[in-house]
């Protein structure tokens, strides 16, 4: 019997003989026949990917299999943000998956966590384009997002590309609804007095 240790999972599977040849079969490799043939809708299967493909993010198979499931899974899914970011995260970054992200940020203005490190993400690798820009703004200004922790980060980003009175109004907004900790506080309220 062989044994495979998958994060905090000990899983044993025997070896089996296939054309006379021995194989062993792997956890990975019973977790992606699943993947493969399970319902996209089922809770645990996103659960099931990022277990793989964290374990493991060059793994072409499972990266495709994700793609595959972020193409034709609604994305009001609870858990596909969450497959969406783990993959821009490891610069698996195609025009495909850009198109789904945006798209996804546009219709989610008022997530609150996903919607902030995806945009970082992709703004990261250089989407700065106006319509873009102007989606942060709309969510900047959304009640809800101010509790999110990369609120200022993001409310950073466009105050150095709009420096007017507006941007600067949330800014002074999120300073006086948040504790004078940080650096980030200290670097919008510096942000602030220097226009």
């Amino acid at each position: 019997m062989v044994f495979y240790l998958l994060p905090t999972v000990l899983v044993s599977y025997p070896s089996v003989n296939v054309g006379g040849n021995t194989q062993r079969i792997t956890l990975r490799d019973k977790a992606i026949d699943w993947l493969s043939i399970a319902n996209k809708l089922h809770g645990s299967w996103s659960m099931v990917w990022l277990v793989l493909f964290n374990s493991n993010i060059n793994d072409a198979v499972v990266l495709k299999l994700g793609l595959n499931w972020l193409k034709t899974t609604p994305s009001t899914s609870g858990p596909w943000p969450q497959v969406l970011l783990s993959i821009l995260k490891n610069e698996q970054v195609d025009r495909d998956l850009t198109k789904l992200a945006r798209v996804w940020l546009e219709q989610n203005p008022f997530h609150i966590y996903f919607w902030s490190q995806i945009w970082l993400l992709l703004f990261n690798i250089g989407f700065k384009d106006e319509e873009f820009i102007e989606l942060a703004i709309h969510w900047l200004k959304q009640p809800k997002t101010i509790t999110d922790s990369n609120w200022p980060d993001v409310w950073l980003k466009i105050s150095d590309l709009h420096s007017d009175k507006s941007i600067n109004d949330l800014g002074q907004k999120w300073i006086h609804e948040n504790d004078a900790t940080g650096p980030l506080w200290a670097k919008i309220l510096t942000k602030i007095v220097k226009t």
